[in-house]
């Protein structure tokens, strides 16, 4: 059983004494033992473990009555998809669910197979709970994930993307000048970088592969497919917000399960004032119009939805401040480091991996403060050690039934 009762402790301290819950439960939770009998009964009668689900303070939040779902996340590069990976790396551990993870590092990515089964890591499973590395989408993807899965993917702001991506892949080397140079006149070099094979033709070619779709689909092409084949499209912009929007759609069964540290962060990046940057942006905005013609529809999308649920903007403000004390909590100091360049050595034997942020906890440090900090490549790992133990647990009853 996973839990019997979710009474969550105040935000004051990590572990306070005085427990809060949800105000149709305090009495239960007043009952510990009672509460425990009626969880139990509930779990066998109906099937799914009875919770409580935290709430902030002044705060009720009424969820509605739901089965958690097995989640589909499309990894795409250079949107904060590292910090979702280990969210829900964290998330499966926690919960025992089984995560399709690859025989090496992508699931046969960056080729664009119907059935990636031949690239799952041994034993392969019927069904899995979750789909979280690097794969380019296709919609047979979904008969992996059992039950009715939950999809969804994030997009970044424009000319935040394109700077990270600039440095990560170090363009810079082939157009032979720095980001700044380039966001000067971007459409000099996206109509030459065709001939040196870096798909930075016009629009967000990254996306257009990672979804499948050919180079070249316009805007309202794109948003189509992902209208129909994503339930959630995270515009990293509100990145909490999304997360609880997550949390309530995909039933998942606690706000701190998507608690995180910023993964990958890039360090020693050039800073614009606000008029460089704005010029930069509309110059790109102009030589690319097509990803910002679906960043702006999308974060219409997600700004309407903050707007008209409070449910929402609560849950994204309760993790806000659960990330804060899980901070204060693990975190000694921040360092730089280099990222590891195994990926993209394999292309380029000059690369030099760019400098990002990782954290030294503090000694006394729980696990789970440990696991938020681990890098990609570490947590990967440790998801293929669990996935050794995958018949197991598909031979057990599953923690999380699906709908």
């Amino acid at each position: 059983m996973l839990t019997h009762i979710s009474c969550i402790s105040t935000l004051s301290h990590p572990y306070p004494s005085t427990m809060r819950c949800h105000r149709a439960y305090q009495q239960l939770c007043s009952f510990p033992t009672i509460a425990s009998v009626i969880a139990i009964v509930y779990y066998f009668w109906v099937g799914v473990p009875f919770q409580v689900h935290h709430a902030p303070r002044g705060f009720s939040f009424e969820r509605r009555s739901c089965q958690p779902r097995s989640i589909g996340f499309l990894k795409t590069h250079k949107t904060g998809s590292t910090t979702v990976f280990n969210i829900l790396s964290r998330y499966a551990d926690t919960h025992r669910l089984s995560i399709a993870t690859p025989r090496e590092s992508h699931l046969c990515y960056p080729y664009n197979y119907t059935d990636i089964r031949p690239c799952l890591q041994q034993p392969v499973l019927a069904q899995y709970d979750l789909l979280i590395n690097h794969v380019r989408y296709q919609p047979t993807l979904k008969t992996i994930l059992k039950g009715d899965s939950f999809w969804f993917t994030l997009i970044r702001e424009p000319l935040q993307f394109y700077v990270s991506r600039y440095v990560y892949f170090q363009y810079h080397k082939v157009f032979g000048v720095d980001v700044g140079t380039f966001l000067e006149t971007p459409e000099r070099y996206i109509e030459a970088s065709g001939s040196h094979g870096l798909k930075f033709e016009s629009g967000a070619s990254t996306l257009w592969d990672e979804l499948g779709l050919p180079i070249g689909a316009n805007s309202s092409s794109v948003i189509k497919v992902m209208d129909q084949q994503f339930d959630l499209v995270i515009v990293t912009d509100y990145f909490d917000e999304g997360l609880a929007q997550l949390f309530m759609e995909a039933c998942m069964p606690s706000l701190e399960d998507l608690t995180y540290f910023v993964q990958n962060k890039q360090v020693h990046r050039k800073e614009w004032n606000t008029s460089t940057t704005e010029r930069y942006r509309q110059n790109l905005r102009a030589a690319m119009p097509s990803y910002f013609e679906i960043y702006d529809y999308y974060m219409k999308q997600m700004e309407s939805k903050i707007s008209r649920d409070s449910n929402l903007r609560s849950l994204a403000r309760e993790l806000t401040v659960l990330n804060s004390n899980r901070y204060a909590q693990c975190i000694a100091s921040e360092r730089t480091a280099h990222g590891n360049a195994s990926e993209r050595t394999e292309f380029d034997p000059q690369y030099q991996p760019v400098q990002l942020k990782t954290f030294e906890l503090d000694d006394n440090s729980p696990e789970y403060c440990r696991k938020m900090a681990w890098p990609e490549d570490t947590l990967n790992q440790y998801n293929k050690r669990r996935h050794s133990q995958a018949h197991k647990l598909e031979a057990s009853r599953s923690p999380l039934k699906h709908n």
